[in-house]
């Protein structure tokens, strides 16, 4: 599966992970959008209707738990999956993500492979 027809918005507020994982994507093939903050993250989203949004969890100014909740909310941006990327790793923390809307996690730090794999997972299986 090519990564070329679509979209994918990054909201990190860490800017080497962001340009990691904008690279990762662009070598698929794939459209990069990023934001540094939960609110520009939001935003774009609802903008720009993006295929995924990967989603950093310790944001500025407001999480990404809230920014997840937010986007659920919201009729244009609820279809949207989402996958989180954290350093954080209680399972009780992670479970919450998927209570909140989110599709998954992918654990800083990124690891490229997976972090593809779990990409192109989520984009086959948008429903889920």
């Amino acid at each position: 599966m090519s990564l070329g027809e679509f979209t994918i918005l990054i909201i990190e507020d860490n800017r080497t992970d962001q340009e990691i994982m904008a690279r990762l994507l662009l070598k698929e093939g794939a459209r990069a959008i990023t934001a540094h903050d939960g609110r520009t993250g939001f935003n774009l989203a609802y903008e720009k209707i993006p295929d995924l949004i990967i989603l950093d969890y310790y944001l500025p100014g407001e999480n990404g738990d809230k920014v997840c909740e937010r986007l659920k909310k919201e009729e244009r941006t609820k279809q949207i999956p989402v996958l989180f990327v954290t350093v954080e790793k209680s399972l009780d923390k992670l479970i919450d993500f998927l209570g909140i809307g989110a599709r998954g996690w992918v654990l800083k730090p990124v690891e490229s492979k997976q972090f593809i794999l779990d990409i192109k997972h989520t984009l086959r299986n948008p429903q889920i």
